[in-house]
Parts: C-alpha cells; sequence; structure tokens
C-alpha cells in the first residue's frame, strides 16, 4: 500500500474507515515514525475541535409525543376544513355562472366561431378546387382516349378536327365529332368549375 493520506489518517482516527482499511492504516502507522507524528498532530487539532468528544445523549421532554400527534392532527383538519371551504365556493360560483349568461360569455363563443369559421372555409374552399383539379384531369384523359379511339376507326387514322372548308371548318368540331360516334359524352367537355348544369350540356350535331 502506498502512503496514507491525510483523509485516510483523518478516517483511521475517528473510526470512519473499513476494517481492512483500519487495519492497512494501523501496520502503516506503527511502521512509520513520520506517519506516528502526523497522527498526533490531528489527535490534537481533532481534540481541539471536538470532534473526539462522545455525543451527548439527551433525554426527549414528557409527553413530547403525544404533543406532536395531537398538532399533526389538528393541522390535518384545519387543511381539510380550508379545502371544503374552497371547494363550496367554487361549486356556488358554478352555480350562479351556470344561471347567468354575461355578455363576455358572449363575446368569448363569438370569438370562438369566427376563428374556426376562419380556419373551416379555407380549407373547404381549398378541398373543393383540388377536387375540380382532378375532376378536369379525369375528363381530359377520357377525351385523349377518345380521340384515340376515333383514330383507330379511320382508314388513315386521321385525328377528329376542322377542315379546310365546309360546314366541319369550325374550332371545337372534334368534340362534336367524338360525341356523334358515341366516343365521349358532352359533359366531358363542360369545366368542372363551370356554373352550368352537366345535365344542360349538348353540343351540336357536326353537319356531313
Amino acid at each position: 500500500m502506498t502512503s496514507p493520506s491525510r483523509e485516510h489518517l483523518l478516517g483511521y482516527l475517528l473510526g470512519a474507515l473499513s476494517p481492512e482499511e483500519h487495519e492497512q492504516i494501523e501496520t502503516e502507522i506503527n511502521q512509520n515514525p513520520t506517519l506516528q507524528a502526523e497522527m498526533q498532530r490531528l489527535k490534537t487539532c481533532v481534540q481541539h475541535v471536538g470532534l473526539a468528544d462522545e455525543p451527548s445523549d439527551w433525554e426527549p421532554p414528557m409527553g413530547l409525543a403525544e404533543r406532536t400527534c395531537q398538532f399533526v392532527a389538528a393541522s390535518a383538519r384545519q387543511v381539510a376544513l380550508s379545502t371544503g371551504r374552497l371547494a363550496a365556493g367554487r361549486f356556488a360560483g358554478s352555480e350562479v355562472e351556470r344561471h347567468h349568461f354575461t355578455w363576455s360569455d358572449f363575446v368569448t363563443v363569438a370569438a370562438v366561431v369566427v376563428a374556426a369559421a376562419s380556419l373551416f372555409f379555407p380549407a373547404l374552399s381549398f378541398s373543393r378546387f383540388q377536387s375540380q383539379i382532378a375532376t378536369c384531369q379525369n375528363q381530359l384523359r377520357l377525351i385523349g382516349y377518345g380521340m384515340q379511339q376515333y383514330s383507330n376507326l379511320q382508314p388513315d387514322h386521321s385525328f377528329p378536327g376542322p377542315e379546310a372548308d365546309g360546314p366541319r371548318a369550325a374550332a371545337g368540331v372534334a368534340a362534336s365529332m367524338l360525341v356523334s360516334n358515341g366516343l365521349a359524352k358532352p359533359q366531358m367537355f363542360l369545366c368542372p368549375a363551370s356554373l352550368r348544369s352537366k345535365d344542360s350540356a349538348r353540343l351540336p350535331t357536326p353537319l356531313p
């Protein structure tokens, strides 16, 4: 074991070491005169501050335990009474508020309704807009599919479109040609955001 430190010597002097440590420190002290002189100096300091004195035994006053229990019981009853009064006051206040609807309550409810509406209606409008976009994309897909079918039925695999002259020399005649051949429905050419009813969507029949 290395030379014990001052903390080990102080612990040996106060009896705060384990039995193994106590035995090792005692062996070192018996073999080292320097440690013996240090121990004597520490013992003098300890006696000077009173750490070596045995603690005195004090007898508690008569009836201390009984008075302590009475004090705890009285404090508990006081806390229970205070809690009961507070609960009763809250209940009474809630009863009064339940029968009187003040202007402040009305303003609070109105503010909540306005806040909820400001959150709900924009979300509803955005959802409707997204639904219109999805419907428009689906209609364009169906129109493209109808034009592909029309092309497959033609000898020259041409797509429906306006001619150079004649009754079919007009923009939008392709829609009438698809509808007349049963490859599309008139509602497919109506914008989902249009205010017109899809039932009233009509396309002119192309002239021969």
